[in-house]
């Protein structure tokens, strides 16, 4: 077996999306929040990787714009989004550090993208290039992963089978994908070692992939400082992709945050 350690977010967009392959909800919500805004809204996707949350923005009307670090991610989204070419702008760029010269509607950070803001000083580098890409009154919309659901259903230390499924552009192939994840609960941080097995059938060769992935953890009032100190206030907050209230229980923590005036 040959083994290869690698940033999954820079070398191997064909993984990341085939670990997405069945997250489809956040898919649905996007699109029926987008579709609440009016005509042909302006959105901005930070962290768009191969354009997974771009599809459902583009059906709900919006003209889009997706910035991503990752120059591999980019292409893949570019040939994903080739019918959609004349409402879509794709930009390699840093999501603390960019400017677009222009203003939006809504700026989206989808499905824990937000957690990759490892310090205190990146959350805010992040938050206040947004506001200053903003309409007065534009939304900024953040899906995390509810911290105290992290904390409580993760079973820390533990290898986990995660799926195996068949590789979308090789039918030879089957990816398997195993996890574990530690917390360090005082830094508020996670780090997840992903392990993706790749079985060709016909050679019978075998290859892993691993790569860790680090997110901070970001509570609710922590969140809410954070927005105000960059120049939001918080107009909602849901715990689901039904829109539900955020409570004890919720898996999520998505907040909509309001430019100030």
């Amino acid at each position: 077996m040959s083994r290869e350690s690698s940033d999954l977010y820079v070398m191997r967009p064909d993984l990341y999306d085939i670990m997405h392959a069945d997250h489809t909800e956040d898919m649905r919500f996007l699109e029926e929040f987008t579709g609440l805004l009016g005509d042909e809204p302006q959105v901005l996707e930070l962290g768009c990787g191969t354009g997974r949350l771009l599809v459902p923005l583009l059906d709900a009307g919006a003209t889009v714009v997706g910035l991503d670090r990752g120059a591999e991610m980019l292409k893949v989204a570019r040939e994903r989004l080739a019918l959609y070419a004349d409402r879509v702008t794709l930009v390699e760029g840093d999501m603390r550090h960019f400017d677009l010269h222009r203003t939006f509607d809504l700026v989206v950070i989808g499905l824990n993208t937000f957690m990759h803001m490892l310090t205190t000083a990146d959350q805010l580098a992040c938050l206040e290039c947004i506001r200053r890409h903003l309409r007065p009154a534009g939304l900024v919309l953040l899906d995390l992963a509810n911290p105290h659901a992290v904390l409580r259903d993760t079973p820390m230390g533990v290898v986990q089978h995660r799926f195996t499924r068949p590789a979308p552009l090789s039918p030879d192939t089957t990816v398997t994908l195993w996890s574990t994840t530690l917390v360090a609960t005082a830094r508020q941080l996670t780090q997840t070692s992903l392990f993706f097995d790749e079985a060709v059938s016909s050679s019978g060769q075998l290859r892993r992939s691993v790569t860790d992935v680090y997110l901070r953890l970001v509570y609710r009032y922590e969140l809410e400082l954070l927005l105000n100190r960059a120049g939001f206030s918080v107009r909602n907050l849901y715990g689901d992709y039904e829109s539900s209230p955020f409570d004890d229980d919720s898996e999520r923590l998505i907040c909509v945050g309001i430019a100030h005036a």
